[in-house]
């Protein structure tokens, strides 16, 4: 699966890979050094960071294992996440939205490695929204606020 240009110039690929290579590490870091659930939803977000690293140094989507595997791994992952959302919610009383963001989060994954250039305009542009509306709340701290 090749396309005939990328959707971003090589020099904003290679910056947000070294950004996603950052991403990567603070949550390989905090995966190493954390226990119990914070450990787990860390190394979601590992492999969502490589996951999207590896999207943005194949810019021209030239690697197909990457788009064949991906799907699978990432809805794997959700599936974990969706998992863990229910059993900790048993447990604990309370359903932590951090899990249920993260299994939508893992889908989203999927979605972009299955469709990388041709999904369905409409769910890609409702998941553009879904996925500023989660930059918006990370970068301003309203995770923080919400009751888990």
């Amino acid at each position: 699966m090749t396309m005939s240009m990328p959707l971003l110039p090589d020099w904003m690929s290679f910056a947000w890979a070294a950004v996603l290579a950052g991403v990567l590490a603070v949550h390989a870091w905090h995966a190493w050094s954390m226990r119990a659930q914070c450990r787990w939803w860390h190394l979601g977000h590992t492999a969502m960071a490589a996951g999207m690293l590896a999207m943005y140094l194949d810019p021209d989507m030239a690697n197909p294992v990457l788009h064949r595997v991906g799907p699978v791994v990432f809805a794997l992952v959700a599936v974990a996440e969706a998992g863990a959302a229910v059993v900790f919610r048993r447990r604990e009383g309370v359903l932590n939205p951090l899990w249920a963001s993260a299994a939508v989060d893992g889908l989203i994954m999927a979605y972009m490695l299955a469709f990388p250039m041709n999904g369905p305009v409409l769910v890609t542009c409702v998941l553009v929204v879904y996925l500023a509306v989660q930059a918006v709340a990370w970068a301003f701290g309203l995770w923080g606020r919400v009751p888990a």
